[in-house]
């Protein structure tokens, strides 16, 4: 824990001898939620691929996977689910992609969190991981110009919904990193 807020305060003050940061362009605030981003990935991290996938019941996911992870630094077993429920989140209007991250916290229970609608995937952001969860994965859903997907009840391989699913070991930090902290 010393040896990364050293760093960072190394990061840092190098980025301003050398021009890249001016002086006093962070807030404290700011570090404080850059550094408490890193240290969440770091204590909250995905070893392996969890297989992220439709399941049978074609509303809910399924992981096909054991995967390894850590929640707060305290190691986890995961074994393959094949109907992880959906919940019940906003719908999702036509025309717009969203994207739905998926945690398990140390008790082994699943959350899914939705990410704001966008009609660009490039704009269509992960939501924040909630705490005491790690990710081990995501899908994203589009639909078309004539189709709204409503989590929990409109089945994932419903003609005008595409989904993607993706498995990830860590959360990026997203709106803390150190290019977007500039002034």
């Amino acid at each position: 824990m010393k040896k990364l807020a050293l760093f960072l305060m190394l990061l840092v003050s190098s980025s301003v001898f050398a021009g890249d940061i001016a002086p006093g362009a962070f807030q404290d605030e700011d570090v404080i939620k850059f550094y408490d981003s890193i240290n969440k990935n770091v204590l909250n991290s995905t070893y392996g691929n969890a297989g992220l996938a439709i399941s049978a019941t074609t509303t809910n996911i399924k992981t096909v996977s054991t995967v390894n992870y850590t929640v707060d630094g305290v190691f986890y077993s995961l074994s393959p689910n094949t109907n992880i429920a959906v919940p019940a989140l906003t719908a999702q209007v036509p025309s717009t992609y969203a994207k739905y991250l998926v945690a398990v916290n140390a008790a082994g229970t699943f959350s899914i969190t939705q990410g704001v609608q966008k009609r660009t995937e490039a704009e269509a952001v992960l939501p924040d991981l909630l705490d005491g969860y790690t990710p081990i994965g995501y899908f994203q859903v589009l639909t078309n110009s004539s189709t709204t997907f409503t989590p929990g009840t409109t089945g994932l391989d419903n003609a005008g919904v595409t989904d993607t699913y993706v498995n990830i070991g860590a959360m990026s930090s997203g709106k803390y990193k150190m290019s977007r902290l500039r002034r």
